[in-house]
């Protein structure tokens, strides 16, 4: 079989850097910084981080996470004792109270220590006008490739739910709970809840417009520590049986609807 490489948009480009598997980088010279420039872009303003009193927080009703072992709360409550709450919770501001976006665990262990006061960042994820206008850019062409796509974003089948994303987010909040990475999740939450919404506005889509399997994958890679080299490797290593089945279809029965196209890549003699 004549090689082959694969010529869908936006295979492998959008699976890089983090923040940058949904907003893919300007130039490779610029890959290191990406993630950093695109949160402040689409955040806009980095609060400070400012100290209140542990009684003015409360978790959030809605969080999923129900369950804390009690014996690792002990050993971080003791570690606080010791050091004080080393990093800060991330909050935002109720009418007379501060509800925590991430750090329900540090809260918890805090109050066993306790601490009176404890160190947060106010963040206000409740206006996702930014986020809006920012995506909006992308569409549009404005911003970074240039390409008016949001990369993870659209499946040919799954339209209204891509039911291999669902489990993964599972999982994905998880690993950023483990990793510290809450902020970098909700940030992803938000894309994921308005690009779509964006996308069928903007592209008159009518059949629903839903993120796939791949809006997670440069996140995970990135909590994971996998070196950026090896990205565009395990994203081909995972296809390969299905990227096979599709060309013998192509070969065989001609009358398939093939996806996506192939392009011969060798070596004419």
């Amino acid at each position: 079989m004549a090689a082959t490489k694969k010529t869908g948009k936006g295979l492998g480009k959008g699976l890089g850097r983090g923040i940058g598997n949904l907003i893919p980088e300007e130039t490779k010279d610029e890959k290191d910084v990406v993630v950093k420039e695109v949160v402040k872009e689409v955040v806009v303003k980095e609060p400070a981080e400012v100290k209140v009193r542990i009684s003015q927080v409360e978790p959030n009703k809605e969080q999923p996470r129900k369950y804390f072992d009690e014996d690792a709360l002990i050993e971080l409550s003791e570690s606080i004792k010791q050091y004080g709450v080393l990093q800060p919770l991330l909050v935002q501001k109720k009418d007379n109270y501060y509800e925590i976006i991430a750090g329900e665990r540090r809260w918890r262990a805090a109050k066993l220590a306790g601490v009176k006061e404890i160190p947060v960042v106010i963040k206000d994820y409740s206006d996702q006008e930014e986020i809006m206008v920012y995506l909006s850019k992308i569409l549009n062409k404005e911003a970074f490739d240039q390409t008016g796509l949001i990369y993870g974003m659209g499946h040919a089948v799954y339209s209204l739910s891509d039911p291999r994303e669902k489990v993964l987010k599972s999982y994905v909040e998880q690993l950023a709970n483990e990793k510290g990475r809450e902020e970098d999740l909700m940030l992803y939450e938000n894309v994921e809840k308005i690009a779509p919404q964006l996308i069928v506005q903007k592209r008159h889509i009518f059949k629903g417009v839903s993120p796939n399997v791949d809006f997670y994958s440069g996140f995970v890679y990135d909590m994971l520590g996998i070196p950026h080299e090896l990205y565009t490797a395990i994203f081909a290593v995972a296809r390969i049986v299905g990227w096979s089945a599709h060309r013998i279809e192509e070969l065989i029965c001609t009358d398939k609807i093939i996806r996506p196209a192939y392009m011969s890549v060798m070596e004419e003699k």
